[in-house]
């Protein structure tokens, strides 16, 4: 490793070498540290882990992990995973391969911090489910979103229940082809204003019914 040591160690990413260990039945138990980088600790806060066994390190691992790696030590095939370890409060992007020769059953592994990133996939989900829950007890009205194909990604609210449908009739479905109880298409030149970046608001007439549909650009943190 020696000879490779610069580069591992200019990598923004973290690495190990670990070397998957046995039991008398020759079942994987345990794992050691051969080699680890220098941006290791910080990514896992795990501190001096070089040489040492998981077992030392990490006492309460979940067996996921050594699952991961010993399949990949003992089958020679590479494996991507994305698991939380409890112990250190984190979530980890991890990519692992089998070194060369097998029956030392090394294990490269790399890896990524990507706490933030699932922390704000569970406030993102969290906020679409409070918003769902939102629309769908809207007295009277019916919201939607549409991507940037004209395609439905959320729809509900009273109307469209008492038009008939359920929103499993829209989601999914460009505004042509939609059955929603009005044509929707009509509104197409607004949605695209409105995907480009303006504001609308439309007043209409549908099934004995007077509605005022507003729409406004939903933007996500890259614009």
């Amino acid at each position: 490793m020696t000879n490779y040591s610069k580069l591992i160690n200019s990598i923004d990413e973290g690495f190990c070498l670990i070397q998957i260990l046995f039991d008398a039945d020759n079942q994987p138990n345990d794992w050691r540290y051969l080699y680890v980088n220098d941006i290791f600790a910080e990514l896992t806060t795990l501190r001096d882990a070089q040489g040492k066994l998981a077992s030392e390190v990490l006492p309460s691992i979940e067996p996921f992990w050594l699952g991961i790696y010993s399949g990949v030590a003992l089958t020679g095939e590479p494996a991507i995973a994305t698991e939380h370890v409890a112990q250190v409060g984190r979530w980890f992007e991890v990519r692992a391969v089998s070194m060369d020769p097998p029956e030392r059953h090394i294990v490269a592994v790399m890896f990524n911090n990507v706490s933030l990133y699932k922390q704000t996939e569970y406030a993102l989900r969290e906020s679409e489910a409070r918003l769902r829950t939102m629309i769908r007890n809207l007295p009277g009205g019916f919201a939607f979103i549409i991507d940037r194909e004209l395609r439905f990604t959320l729809a509900d609210g009273d109307a469209l229940y008492a038009a008939g449908f359920q929103p499993s009739d829209v989601i999914g479905k460009h505004v042509d082809v939609a059955p929603y109880p009005e044509r929707i298409s009509a509104f197409v030149p607004l949605l695209r204003q409105a995907l480009a970046g303006a504001t609308f608001s439309y007043e209409h007439d549908s099934h004995g019914r007077s509605f005022f549909t507003r729409g406004i650009p939903l933007r996500d943190p890259y614009g």
